[in-house]
């Protein structure tokens, strides 16, 4: 479990305002604060991609300056708003649980839900983790 653990605090993070678009930083899950909140306009509504995801910071400000997005736009608008959520509720936990390989809004969802202890929620991980790899190839992307 310590390999896990030292595994998901060391994973690098994007995290983007998803309220206004102007705050991003790259930064290590163990370098997170519990509470996260933008200094451009003091909204907790901090989002969290791959570190390498340009994008999302784009599509955030396109989409509150009010010019139309597309589909897959709108859908990473979307899961980007329920990391953000999770971010906010839950906070440097959620980022642990997002730093899972193969764990997205829906399933750190899940996990945050049955979150017991430390030692559960790292265990909880592992198997979230292991179930991606196993079935990933029957997704369609």
């Amino acid at each position: 479990m310590d390999l896990i653990k030292s595994r998901l605090l060391k994973t690098k993070h994007r995290l983007v305002c998803a309220r206004c678009g102007m705050w991003v930083r790259v930064i290590e899950t163990n370098e997170v604060k519990n509470s996260l909140s933008c200094p451009y306009c003091k909204g907790r509504q901090i989002t969290a991609t791959f570190y390498s995801d340009y994008d999302l910071q784009k599509i955030i400000q396109k989409k509150h300056s009010g010019q139309k997005i597309s589909i897959d736009e709108k859908h990473k608008f979307e899961r980007a708003w329920k990391v953000s959520s999770l971010i906010e509720n839950f906070g440097r936990t959620a980022l642990i649980v997002l730093s899972g390989y193969g764990v997205g809004a829906d399933t750190a969802a899940r996990i945050l839900r049955n979150m017991v202890g430390e030692d559960n929620l790292y265990k909880q991980i592992y198997e979230a983790e292991r179930q991606y790899i196993m079935t990933r190839g029957f997704w369609d992307t």
